[in-house]
């Protein structure tokens, strides 16, 4: 699949069909970059699923670009195709809905990972409290205990 750049031609000097022609071309995009991601998180391909940011980067811009030359010829879009406009109008429904969907697979895998990076910061605690070795003010091994050491892993988040 490859990404698809809007016609700036169409968006700015087209007809009000050609405009929404063109928004629609790019919503049919975005939707099914949106269903790749689903089936790629289904999965649990989240390299499939990162593969798909940049084309839906790329798709979002295009489609702000085109809202916002719809939006400036106002009202010569009401000139526009009475079905054209239902298709869109029922479409950005459909892409709310997978929109939303993809938020939810994305906070599912940022707290995947942030599950993740907290067992392995305690496994990797615990190795080196179990590994180290503690040596006193004379340089003699001390076998008192263990001192707290960092990681090295910032946890600010």
């Amino acid at each position: 699949m490859t990404a698809q750049t809007s016609s700036s031609s169409l968006l700015l000097s087209g007809s009000p069909d050609d405009m929404l022609g063109e928004v629609l071309s790019i919503m049919l995009g975005l939707k099914s970059i949106y269903e790749a991601e689903h089936v790629a998180m289904r999965n649990r391909k989240l390299k499939d699923f990162a593969a798909l940011q940049p084309q839906k980067t790329t798709l979002m811009q295009n489609f702000e670009i085109g809202l916002k030359a719809v939006r400036a010829k106002g009202d010569a879009i009401k000139l526009a195709s009475p079905s054209l406009r239902e298709t869109l109008v029922n479409l950005q429904v459909e892409l709310d809905a997978l929109a939303e969907q993809s938020m939810q697979w994305s906070l599912r895998m940022v707290e995947s990972v942030r599950r993740m990076q907290t067992r392995l910061i305690m496994a990797g605690r615990v190795t080196l409290e179990q590994d180290k070795h503690v040596y006193g003010r004379k340089g003699a091994l001390n076998t008192l205990g263990t001192r707290v050491q960092s990681t090295a892993i910032n946890q600010s988040f």
